[in-house]
């Protein structure tokens, strides 16, 4: 039964993928997705090197190898993509992969907030917040419980799969704790 009532929730809150629980967050690692633009250094290969924007269907475009797709991968998965992909092309094939810039963070706010719907927020990290989605989005209403807030984040691996978690907001105000103000990442539903 509680299998139902769980499955009843995501249809009523407009996501289709199964939820797995997890309170910890902020452990999240950051997901590749169109808009990024990512460094990838080929130690040894320079000319190889350089900056590379992710596109709006989630692929790169590769020296050697052409048009590849990271999407929905997390920077180490990315990278031992890439090693991967190039073994046959290099020798000893030896990348760096860094985030040059990060796309921006949209996320949605359903449920009491005075204006739901789907929100970007700042590029500053001190802008993407629970807290400052909410603030963004016209902030709670009357009949909103703060001590059960619930955010849905997007699981590494590009199927489409979510985690959940519950903040309390009235816990954060009371005691200064943070970690129920979570900074946000793009495509987390509120």
């Amino acid at each position: 039964k509680a299998s139902e009532n769980k499955n009843r929730l995501v249809e009523n809150e407009f996501l289709t993928k199964d939820l797995e629980s997890d309170s910890l967050l902020e452990s999240d690692l950051y997901i590749i997705g169109p808009g990024d633009i990512l460094n990838i250094k080929f130690i040894g290969v320079s000319e190889l090197s350089g900056s590379f924007d992710v596109m709006k269907d989630g692929k790169i475009q590769l020296p050697l190898i052409g048009t590849q797709s990271i999407n929905g991968l997390t920077l180490d998965e990315a990278k031992f993509k890439l090693l991967e992909l190039y073994k046959d092309d290099l020798l000893v094939p030896r990348i760096d992969l860094t985030l040059k810039r990060p796309r921006p963070v949209r996320v949605a706010l359903v449920g009491e907030v005075d204006r739901p719907g789907s929100y970007v927020l700042g590029n500053s990290l001190a802008s993407q917040t629970v807290v400052d989605a909410i603030q963004k989005a016209g902030g709670l209403t009357f009949e909103s419980d703060i001590t059960n807030i619930s955010l849905y984040r997007k699981v590494p691996g590009g199927k489409g799969d979510l985690k959940k978690t519950k903040l309390d907001l009235l816990n954060m105000i009371r005691t200064g704790d943070q970690s129920n103000n979570p900074f946000l990442f793009d495509g987390d539903t509120i």
